[in-house]
């Protein structure tokens, strides 16, 4: 029986059947059935509460006052980046609760059915980062926290830095939470719905919205609201605020959840429809994150305040069991500051509420989009449960004991470097969707090898999509590789375009890369986009009448 696609009466795009497992197509990168497209309003809210209520949110707004602006102007400039990202994460939104289809799947309308991978392997290593630097954080939490419980159960001092190991008891608590993460990944596969990921979004997210807010009650109680509004870090060697940290604290922002942003479709392809999802995601996403870091800031600055002896490692970064910056440190001190069977009470809901936060975070953020890129590279050879692996793998190998180590190289090794990749991704599959197809595509000839998307050549590759992606990156990456010492040192760097243009990576590369993008298809590539979502991809579809 021949597959086709149907469209449901509420513009559900499906196929009627199952492809052959073929090299762009295999059961987890199928289209989402309509009937498993579930996911409401409180489920997309739940989805946000968990992915930002992670320790890297906490810590956000405290790169701000590491930078030498106050709580508020802090909370400001995360609101305002979120904001912004929350634009193009709901733009592309719409083609996952349209379609069904993941990330990887998506991309090949723009990039080709083969170029889709160069987007998506830049996209799923940033992603193996994160997922390395959120299990880091999970296994450092269980290893301070049990170490409370059991004070014998402690590594001496080490100063951790690339190729040197943390002690053996943090790298068995590491080690102890992925395998618990890639677990509970694997039994919930895509093709399943994602209910298990579904559950333990929405039972998770009000424990954690409650204990930030007892914590923030807390320390408002104990050492006054108002020092915890005006409060103000002073490191050894201040950065001074000024416009150009304030740029460089937005787009940090910005870049936080760009990666989101791009394979948001992996998440709502199990969107029961277009308006509840976007409602979901707008109010969960800038709603949570603003209230998440804004808590993160007053606490850090109430932490201090009751803790002097913290002030000085937490300004200057330290990285010792005094520097706040770490919510988890502040845990242990508060244990102690209760004492009893109180502070026992409370090291446990610490414990529980930090291993809630970074699995949601992890699994819903981190492993998603990239278990579906790397399957995608061979659809016949892996599957979800492969993909899981690998991200696992990766996540370990690049050393995230190291990547989240002070503000400074966290805001311009980290965030402000990848932006100016995913920026220009994302910036070409915006104006691809929405300016050049408008939000038509044809679900069955993404999948076939030699078919439209395959831009007619024997690699499958967009080259429009490929010079786009180049201008868009070249130059914030040049200036990237002068910061982190790699091989380019730039005379005059500091205060330069360049150096400007690096610290707003992202803005630099998704707007150049999306013109770009436009201004080459509309010029070269117009007989692609005709033959796309020409005559031939209506008569492919069975169709009824559709409010996508």
């Amino acid at each position: 029986m021949a597959v086709s696609v149907v469209v449901t009466p509420e513009g559900k795009h499906e196929l009627s059947g199952e492809l052959k497992r073929s090299g762009l197509y295999n059961k987890d990168l199928a289209p989402t059935p309509a009937r498993l497209r579930n996911w409401g309003l409180y489920s997309f809210l739940a989805f946000w509460v968990g992915c930002c209520v992670v320790i890297p949110s906490w810590s956000l707004a405290n790169v701000g006052l590491v930078f030498g602006f106050t709580p508020l102007t802090s909370i400001l400039v995360v609101v305002l980046g979120n904001a912004i990202v929350t634009v193009p994460l709901l733009l592309n939104s719409h083609v996952g609760a349209k379609y069904g289809i993941p990330f990887p799947v998506f991309v090949r309308a723009s990039f080709g059915t083969w170029g889709a991978n160069i987007a998506a392997m830049l996209r799923a290593i940033v992603a193996c980062g994160w997922f390395g630097i959120e299990s880091w954080l999970g296994g450092y939490a269980m290893y301070v926290l049990v170490g409370i419980i059991f004070p014998g159960f402690k590594d001496p001092p080490v100063k951790i830095d690339w190729f040197v190991l943390p002690g053996p008891f943090q790298m068995s608590m590491f080690l102890l939470f992925l395998i618990l993460q890639v677990w509970l990944a694997v039994v919930a596969p895509p093709w399943k719905g994602s209910r298990a990921i579904k559950a333990m979004f929405d039972w998770s997210a009000p424990f954690l919205l409650a204990f930030t807010l007892f914590l923030f009650l807390y320390f408002g109680l104990k050492v006054g609201f108002d020092k915890m509004f005006t409060f103000q870090l002073t490191p050894d060697k201040p950065l001074g605020g000024g416009l150009y940290f304030l740029f460089l604290l937005l787009n940090i922002n910005v870049g936080f959840w760009a990666t989101m942003a791009l394979n948001i479709s992996d998440v709502t392809r199990f969107a029961k429809n277009q308006t509840r999802q976007m409602i979901g995601q707008a109010i969960g996403l800038v709603g949570t994150m603003a209230f998440f870091s804004g808590m993160g800031v007053l606490v850090t600055a109430g932490g201090v305040g009751a803790y002097p002896d913290a002030l000085k490692d937490t300004a200057n970064q330290a990285g010792t069991a005094n520097d706040l910056w770490n919510p988890i440190n502040l845990f242990a001190k508060l244990n102690a500051d209760l004492g009893g069977a109180l502070g026992i009470i409370v090291v446990v809901l610490a414990l529980l509420f930090v291993i809630l936060a970074q699995l949601s975070t992890n699994i819903g953020a981190n492993v998603i989009a990239p278990a579906n890129d790397f399957q995608n590279l061979a659809p016949k050879r892996l599957n979800w449960a492969a993909g899981v692996i690998i991200t696992a793998i990766i996540g370990t190998l690049l050393q995230p004991w190291v990547l989240f180590f002070n503000a400074f190289s966290y805001a311009i090794t980290w965030l402000s470097g990848y932006g100016g990749f995913l920026g220009a991704i994302g910036g070409i599959m915006i104006v691809d969707y929405w300016l050049l197809r408008r939000r038509r595509l044809n679900l069955l000839e993404l999948y076939r090898e030699n078919g439209v998307y395959s831009y007619r050549n024997s690699w499958g590759v967009n080259p429009y999509a490929i010079i786009a992606l180049l201008i868009g990156i070249v130059p914030p990456f040049v200036g990237w590789l002068n910061v982190i010492g790699w091989g380019i040192s730039i005379p005059g760097y500091q205060g330069s375009w360049l150096d400007w243009l690096q610290t707003g990576s992202w803005f630099w590369s998704f707007f150049t890369a999306g013109v770009s993008y436009f201004i080459l298809m509309a010029l070269f590539g117009r007989q692609y986009i005709a033959e796309q979502t020409g005559e031939a991809v209506r008569r492919d579809e069975a169709r009824a009448p559709a409010r996508a």
